[in-house]
């Protein structure tokens, strides 16, 4: 459906009425209802797998699946929480609560979320004239710009991120750069470089998030 995953899956995942036979490999079954699929091949729509998705998968990795569908307007926050219901589906309402249609990446769905859960204000994608579109401001002040494996540092690139640090400077807001490495891998650095950058103590301890997990 080209929506975004934060890992491919080890086990696919099938929605079926009834309980299929000759499975040739390991699966997860989603009993009840299972939605129509338009095309060749029965896939589940975009809203099911969200749907799906919150209620099944770590909550990174769900969060990640919803962004993306959010994102591409395949979707809609209030589609998702329809189809949820309200039986068995209490923590997926609420990890729905942490999703965003203007995440970019599953980086940005990662930063935004980690940053979030400490009591943060994270905006995202927010532009700012004579800078652009920046990848997240926090509580107001705080910029906080992420480069992915995509992020090019070519001369071009290389100069207008120079500009666009000048820029943000001249204008009051300070500015921090993480990595795809940094925040998959180093989460807790994230959290505990923010909260310094705001000259604030971070906390003693921060929930575990390897990039597939988040405490909610």
């Amino acid at each position: 459906m080209g929506l975004s995953v934060l890992a491919p899956v080890r086990r696919v995942h099938i929605a079926t009425r009834n309980h299929p036979v000759g499975l040739a490999a390991p699966v997860v079954l989603h009993r009840g209802r299972a939605g129509r699929y338009d095309g060749p091949l029965p896939l589940a729509s975009a809203l099911d797998c969200a749907a799906q998705a919150l209620r099944c998968m770590a909550p990174m990795a769900a969060l990640v699946i919803v962004d993306s569908a959010l994102a591409a307007r395949r979707v809609s926050v209030a589609e998702i929480y329809a189809r949820l219901g309200t039986k068995g589906s209490a923590s997926a309402r609420i990890l729905l609560t942490l999703a965003d249609a203007n995440s970019e990446s599953p980086l940005e769905t990662i930063a935004r979320v980690l940053l979030r859960i400490h009591g943060l204000d994270v905006q995202t994608q927010v532009y700012l004239a004579g800078v652009g579109r920046v990848d997240l401001l926090v509580e107001g002040v705080l910029v906080v710009e992420l480069d992915g494996f995509e992020h090019h540092s070519g001369r071009a690139q290389y100069r207008n991120d120079r500009r666009r640090a000048n820029a943000l400077t001249c204008m009051g807001l300070r500015l921090v750069r993480f990595t795809y490495e940094d925040v998959v891998h180093r989460p807790n650095w994230v959290v505990a470089c923010v909260f310094e950058a705001f000259g604030a103590t971070p906390p003693r301890r921060f929930p575990r998030t390897d990039g597939t997990d988040v405490n909610c």
